[in-house]
């Protein structure tokens, strides 16, 4: 028995998200899933969501991602693990320096990838960090100097400052910029060409506008301004299609190999989409049960707290973003779902959800 999209189901999916859009409830969003070889891709909407003149998007119109970025942050630090060159055990104060106090001392690299390591998700001084244009070596350097949540390993805390610091220890071993690691170990060999880690000039003109508040408009650091598209933040700076992601997802329902091109290895990737809360042994009772995260990917598991879908297996593996994205990959029916949307995750969380839902019940076995 194998699974494959059911075109009847895959046209509602089509028709609900024109209606999302026509409705004013999406400004823009595009959708590529994938059942094995076959793939679907919609995209409706227009570019800007303050301009109802507009140019429509394609399904070539790259996104805004942002956490979506994390799950890739991890992978590049996954090599270097397969290269001999990192190990999850290794104390981050070891190739920081800066770290070496009495309370970051413990942080591993595998707390940075499951959100383990008591680091803060943003920075007390964020905002004035982004107001002053700051470069990201300003951000690591906040980071090192601010306080802890919580001691590493007993608590689950979503820590978008951890995935900072594993991107600066890969740019520090490699001594290559991270974006330029990501370009030359992941994009350009999976063949994901509309994929950037910071973007200017034109290739910044090329991305959808996210929805802000007239609050957010009025700053020069908010989602659709030079500064932050340029930046390239390795927790949220990534522009891309929903087809890229889509073969993002493949890479890992291919136990590390899409098209011959291997990135890493099957061992890797069970370890990334599986439950790695057991391997803290102070870990608290309520998370080592249900904050199921793997190494850079949230693990549906019971499906209590996540956010990626209601109808979905326990092994599926998956992230959202706040700038309103979200993708999947369930091993089970070898199928994924990338849904990018340009309306922001605080306010289309369930939208998300309820699109979510609807995308999973177009897999059915043949």
């Amino acid at each position: 028995m194998t699974t494959g999209i059911d075109p009847d189901r895959w046209q509602y999916v089509s028709n609900f998200v024109r209606h999302l859009v026509d409705t004013g409830h999406l400004p823009a969003a595009s959708i590529c899933v994938t059942s094995g070889q076959t793939e679907r891709r919609i995209a409706v909407g227009r570019f800007d969501p303050f301009d109802n003149h507009s140019l429509a998007i394609t399904p070539e119109s790259p996104f805004l991602l942002a956490s979506l970025t994390k799950p890739v942050t991890v992978t590049a630090a996954m090599i270097l693990v397969e290269r001999g060159l990192l190990r999850l055990q290794d104390r981050v104060a070891d190739m920081i320096p800066a770290m070496n106090s009495p309370e970051k001392s413990q942080i591993r690299i595998r707390h940075l990838m499951s959100h383990t390591s008591g680091l803060p998700d943003m920075l007390p001084d964020n905002d004035a960090l982004r107001a002053a244009h700051a470069r990201l070596s300003a951000f690591i350097q906040s980071t090192c100097h601010c306080e802890m949540l919580f001691e590493p390993g007993t608590q689950v805390s979503y820590q978008s400052m951890g995935t900072a610091i594993l991107a600066e220890i890969v740019h520090l071993i490699t001594g290559k910029s991270f974006s330029e690691f990501l370009r030359t170990e992941i994009f350009e060999p999976l063949g994901m060409h509309s994929t950037r880690l910071g973007v200017a000039g034109e290739d910044a003109a090329r991305v959808v506008r996210v929805k802000i508040t007239p609050q957010q408009a009025a700053t020069n650091w908010n989602w659709n301004t030079p500064y932050w598209l340029g930046l390239g933040a390795p927790w949220g700076g990534m522009t891309g299609t929903a087809a890229d992601l889509a073969r993002f997802a493949r890479l890992f329902l291919g136990g590390g190999s899409l098209d011959k091109v291997r990135i890493l290895s099957p061992a890797s990737v069970k370890m990334m989409t599986t439950s790695q809360m057991n391997a803290y042994p102070k870990m608290n009772d309520f998370d080592r049960r249900f904050s199921s995260w793997g190494l850079g990917w949230r693990v549906q598991g019971l499906g209590v707290g996540t956010n990626l879908g209601e109808l979905l297996s326990a092994e599926t593996f998956g992230h959202h973003g706040a700038t309103g994205t979200l993708m999947w990959a369930d091993p089970i029916r070898n199928a994924s779902a990338v849904i990018l949307t340009s309306r922001p995750y605080d306010e289309s969380s369930t939208l998300l959800m309820k699109l979510s839902n609807a995308v999973s019940a177009v897999f059915v076995s043949t």
